[in-house]
């Protein structure tokens, strides 16, 4: 199987809304441009997509029209108390961009890894063997999950030029102060 991820930054992939600035219509222009390309060989198989379930998505859009299907893998409520990381998640670690203030960053923890085990086995599941599987995933599980898929003997080729400005870091530890 072969796997496209793309990387995204979550505000980016949901459907242009009228409070959109036009920095952010341009960003989400390109998503959208770059998903039809994909589309448009005719080797997509199947959209996987971390997204909410309470937003309509450009790619959940995009396969609607062009009658390919759509997999939110994003984990419910449920999915991650019953995995036991539900409250780490809400309680993720982050601090605001020491460089500009833009933004939160985040920090990776544990409990990312159980995510992208389960992203990894919905794709495996619910994918094509002869058919490319389109995926979406927040920046920071990229690089993990096509790790995972490549340890599977998929094909995977990751697109990354969507993000601008790297929103996580890798969670460390500090020894306490003696």
């Amino acid at each position: 199987m072969v796997v496209c991820i793309v990387s995204i930054d979550h505000y980016l992939q949901y459907v242009e809304a009228d409070t959109d600035s036009e920095a952010l219509r341009a960003l989400k222009g390109n998503l959208r441009a770059i998903l039809a390309e994909r589309l448009g060989t005719g080797a997509v198989g199947a959209i996987f997509e971390e997204s909410s379930s309470d937003k309509s998505s450009i790619a959940q859009e995009l396969a609607e029209t062009n009658g390919i299907p759509w997999h939110n893998i994003c984990m419910t409520k449920e999915e991650r108390v019953a995995a036991g990381i539900y409250d780490a998640l809400q309680n993720r670690p982050g601090s605001p961009d020491s460089d500009d203030m833009s933004c939160w960053i985040e920090s990776r923890i544990p409990e990312d890894t159980v995510r992208e085990a389960y992203f990894v086995r919905r794709i495996e599941a619910e994918a094509s063997p002869t058919q490319t599987a389109l995926v979406l995933l927040g920046d920071m599980h990229v690089q993990r999950v096509a790790d995972a898929l490549t340890e599977q003997q998929y094909q995977v080729e990751i697109v990354q030029n969507l993000v601008l400005k790297k929103r996580w870091v890798e969670h460390t530890i500090f020894p306490e102060a003696t």
